[in-house]
């Protein structure tokens, strides 16, 4: 993307001859300043009185805060000197550099360093706190440099954590950056009563080159986000960091623990009655099979192949041992064709900028908050004979499909859950890990991919499978966290990813089982609008019966399960071993050998896609 800069470890070399750069000698850069401290200064009242008109919370952008030629140095040294590593979390996809601004020396880079010297010099630091209204600051330095590419994001959040007073973000885009065409502005959004975002933004600033925005950070308001990115030809480079306050603990914003951390390990995720009550036979006495009245009620929607005992025998036996696994090509056709008529992608996805209400109606509103979540909700209130989903709802919330999920796991489900029909819109949804505190928890979720007929047989769908426009669900193991900042995710060359223990692609027309520990957290990722279309899904997560109760295996992933009606000793799974089965595979599975080891070829190859 940018001549010389590292990207993910691959030097990108320009194809284009520049001339020769002289090399910049440290008494150079002391002929003209860097900042015009003087200058601002003169300007602080009136940037002040801007300051305090701000909204949604206090906020301003100086723009032309840097002598443009020394600018232009401070950029050609941080691309040609530093190294930026690829990161994607449930947070954000970025280009980060690890190494911290402090500790540069000015041997290589002089001009970035007295960038870095004047913007933390007392005489700077004594212009934000008058223009923000902020109690003193130290000398602490915190500042790194981040690119976005296109697809590149970061979610919402409010940088708070330990002594943080002022956030600040100056930008070297590109000279016509607008985010209209180019994304990457700041969003910047509006909180109720409770402290929390509103799920769309109120404001969006441009990341004007040469511009310096700046807000103070405060719990419960400074909440924000970067748009996704879709300029193709340049990433949006910018220095970031914090100014931090000098005695921390007299400030009222002050706080050890990070708002994410306090998001991970608050509430109790409840569940309540969804499924229609009624006793369930399945798994009594190690009674696996499904009676002729639950096969007929269940092959109205569900593929026949699935309600066999002999297939239902071997998906048992192999989530006994891996407590994972999709079930493709699940629902009858007919039945997936009246799903995805209830969806309209028009203008939505295959790189179409949406627009922040794109598909809210009477039917499906949006949920939040967004430093949490957002996607649209089909509203409770639909009628089944009003749209499919709904009609979807009803034959899962049904003893027959109990009894049918009690016979491919082995784990009985009770009639406690939490079911969302969910939709994810290109460019705008997602789900991020937070909840930590629940039991073990069976989780179908049945998946649809929008995008329309046209769509299906294109090679644009085959993005969904390699994760590079998001849409994937994953498992996130908070333990393994070792991240000094859970807001930013500040990590060294791979060393402390937040990487996720289980990835599942989506998949069209399937439904994933997936039996989850405590401790373990979900997250949808953000979907690019460069996705095909949206992803639909009913999501469940089910209470399981107290007898049926995993064993955790704290160096697990995924626990492994003896069930009260398990007849053999089961030895713990291999973490990435996701077994695909399709009604196809399943015909032969029971039959022979050669069909089998047909089936078992076909798994492998999905897994490996």
């Amino acid at each position: 993307f940018v001549p010389g800069f590292f990207m993910n470890d691959t030097l990108m070399n320009s194809d284009m001859d520049e001339p020769a750069r002289k090399k910049v000698k440290a008494c150079c850069a002391e002929k003209k300043e860097i900042l015009d401290i003087g200058n601002i200064e003169s300007q602080s009242d009136a940037l002040r009185e801007k300051y305090l008109k701000s909204n949604p919370y206090l906020h301003i952008q100086i723009e032309n805060i840097c002598d443009e030629e020394l600018l232009q140095k401070v950029e050609d040294e941080l691309v040609e000197n530093l190294r930026a590593n690829y990161k994607e979390t449930d947070l954000f996809k970025v280009y980060q550099v690890p190494e911290d601004l402090a500790s540069l020396e000015s041997e290589k880079m002089p001009n970035l360093v007295n960038f870095r010297d004047a913007l933390y010099s007392e005489a700077f630091r004594k212009i934000v706190e008058k223009i923000t209204g902020c109690k003193k600051l130290s000398e602490r330095v915190d500042c790194s440099a981040n690119a976005y590419a296109e697809g590149g994001h970061l979610l919402c959040h409010d940088d708070v954590i330990g002594s943080r007073a002022v956030s600040y973000i100056l930008y070297l885009t590109d000279e016509d950056w607008n985010y209209e065409k180019d994304g990457g502005s700041i969003e910047l959004y509006q909180t109720d009563k409770n402290g929390e975002p509103l799920s769309q933004p109120v404001v969006r600033i441009n990341p004007t080159r040469n511009s310096l925005l700046m807000f103070q950070v405060v719990p419960g308001k400074s909440f924000h986000a970067v748009q996704e990115v879709y300029c193709q030809n340049a990433p949006r480079l910018s220095i970031s960091g914090w100014f931090h306050y000098a005695n921390p603990d007299t400030t009222d914003n002050y706080t050890k623990q990070s708002s994410r951390e306090q998001q991970r390990q608050g509430e109790i995720m409840q569940v309540v009655p969804w499924f229609l009550p009624g006793d369930l036979y399945c798994c009594e006495q190690n009674n696996f099979e499904l009676t002729e009245t639950d096969i007929a009620e269940l092959c109205q929607f569900i593929k026949p192949e699935y309600t066999k005992a002999t297939n239902a025998a071997k998906l048992r036996a192999t989530f006994l041992e891996s407590s994972c696994m999709v079930l493709g090509e699940f629902l009858q056709p007919h039945f997936v064709q009246a799903l995805k008529e209830n969806i309209d992608d028009t203008d939505l996805g295959n790189g179409h900028i949406p627009k922040d209400n794109a598909q809210i109606s009477t039917e499906w509103h949006l949920m939040g908050p967004p430093h949490k979540q957002r996607f649209l909700v089909l509203n409770d209130n639909v009628h089944p004979s009003r749209n499919a989903w709904a009609q979807l709802c009803h034959y899962f919330k049904s003893v027959a499909f109990r009894n049918f999920i009690a016979s491919l796991t082995g784990v009985r489900i009770q009639a406690n859950a939490r079911a969302t029909v969910r939709r994810f819109r290109p460019g705008l949804d997602y789900s991020v890990a937070y909840g930590q505190n629940e039991p073990a928890r069976l989780d179908l979720t049945y998946c649809i991919l929008g995008g329309g007929k046209e769509r299906e047989n294109d090679d644009s769908f085959d993005l969904w499978k390699d994760g590079e426009v998001g849409g994937f669900s994953a498992l996130y193991d908070t333990e393994d966290d070792n991240d000094e900042n859970p807001d930013v995710y500040h990590n060294d060359d791979d060393q402390n990813n937040a990487t996720a223990l289980l990835s599942l692609p989506p998949e069209n027309n399937a439904l994933a089982v997936v039996l989850r520990d405590p401790g373990y957290l979900r997250f949808v990722k953000f979907l690019s609008r460069k996705a095909p279309g949206s992803r639909i899904d009913l999501d469940i997560v089910a209470e399981i019966h107290p007898e049926d109760m995993p064993e955790p295996d704290p160096h697990d992933p995924l626990p492994s399960h003896d069930t009260h009606c398990s007849t053999d000793n089961h030895d713990n799974h291999v973490s990435d071993d996701i077994r695909f089965y399709t009604p196809a595979g399943l015909l032969g599975a029971g039959h022979d050998d050669d069909s089998d080891e047909q089936f078992s070829e076909e798994n492998s190859e999905k897994e490996n896609d």
